[in-house]
């Protein structure tokens, strides 16, 4: 043989720079699969986040409808009361069955979880109430509802409509309309 000889160590010396850059070459490719895998999992954690917040996005729209529904229903239930509040004495046909329409209103309101509360002789609560006049009254607390003008509803326990009411004051003013 002729050629050169290769002495054993630069051959192993080769392997070992061989073996060392395929060593860096898998590192960097471990390196790039958690990468990707961080960014499928980052995508579909994304993804699930978006799906909760169009869900609740839904839920709000249809909840807001349904808001908008029933105060249409209450302007109803509203004008059957003015027509009730003048009733005469005598009950003819036509008084009961208004009378009946209105009770059917409200049982579907109820229904759907659609409540009026109370207000007179309740402490003033701007969370419930809308102020539309004021009375000088000695005869109960200060800020107390003497009367109610339209009644207020809750819808799931929330403030659906705020009462329109007469708040007392302790002056001696006349009568103030706002």
């Amino acid at each position: 043989m002729t050629g050169k000889k290769i002495k054993p160590e630069s051959g192993t010396k080769q392997k070992r720079t061989a073996t060392s850059k395929y060593k860096k070459e898998i590192e960097a490719l471990k390196k790039e699969v958690q990468e990707q895998k961080n960014n499928y999992l980052r995508a579909v954690a994304e993804l699930e986040n978006y799906k909760k917040f169009s869900q609740k996005e839904h839920l709000h729209y249809a909840e807001t409808l349904k808001k908008s529904i029933f105060l249409n229903f209450i302007k109803i239930v509203d004008d059957f009361e003015r027509a009730l509040a003048h009733k005469n004495s005598a009950k003819d046909g036509f008084q009961e069955g208004i009378e009946l329409i209105y009770k059917s209103m409200l049982k579907l309101l109820e229904q759907y979880n659609v409540k009026p509360f109370n207000s007179v002789n309740e402490p003033f609560d701007h969370s419930k109430h809308e102020a539309i006049g004021f009375t000088p009254n000695n005869d109960v607390e200060e800020n107390t509802v003497l009367a109610e003008q339209q009644k207020g509803y809750l819808y799931n326990d929330e403030i659906l409509r705020h009462s329109k009411v007469i708040v007392s004051t302790k002056n001696t003013e006349e009568k103030k309309e706002v």
